[in-house]
């Protein structure tokens, strides 16, 4: 049976992808868990409308985070945190830089700050800010003693 996929499967492929499957697997298993639908005409052009919508959402946010990146890099951030000789009490993370960078007008998520490890003392660090695959850049951060 002809079935168009609807969600990822696993060893099986992606959505919107046309494959050839047992009858039983596709009645039984793919189709009531909503995976996948038979490949008639009209869903194949409802699929390839929902792909087609995909790729054009897909490609205007990667145009809006390279413009976002662009504006990021190079910005140098500052966040004053409880100290004693230089080391912190507590850590700062990833909510934090995304408060202070959120501050200044750009707009990312907790998920976007990338960290090597976590920042436990006074010092300037190199924050890595990755937006989607292959679109990411780095600021400095610079911790103070309050």
């Amino acid at each position: 049976m002809k079935i168009v996929l609807l969600k990822k499967v696993e060893k099986l492929g992606n959505a919107g992808e046309i494959k050839e499957v047992s009858d039983g697997f596709a009645s039984n298993y793919l189709i009531p868990n909503k995976m996948a639908k038979p490949a008639t005409d009209n869903v194949l052009k409802e699929v390839e409308k929902q792909v087609e919508s995909q790729k054009v959402q897909e490609e205007i946010a990667s145009i809006k985070a390279r413009k976002l990146i662009e504006k990021i890099k190079g910005q140098e951030f500052e966040i004053e945190q409880k100290a004693k000789n230089g080391k912190l009490f507590g850590s700062v993370k990833q909510k934090n830089i995304v408060a202070l960078v959120n501050t200044k007008g750009f707009e990312i998520e907790e998920k976007n700050v990338v960290f090597k490890k976590a920042i436990k003392e006074v010092g300037v660090f190199d924050i890595e800010i990755k937006l989607q695959d292959g679109i990411s850049t780095t600021i400095k951060l610079t911790v103070k003693e309050k």
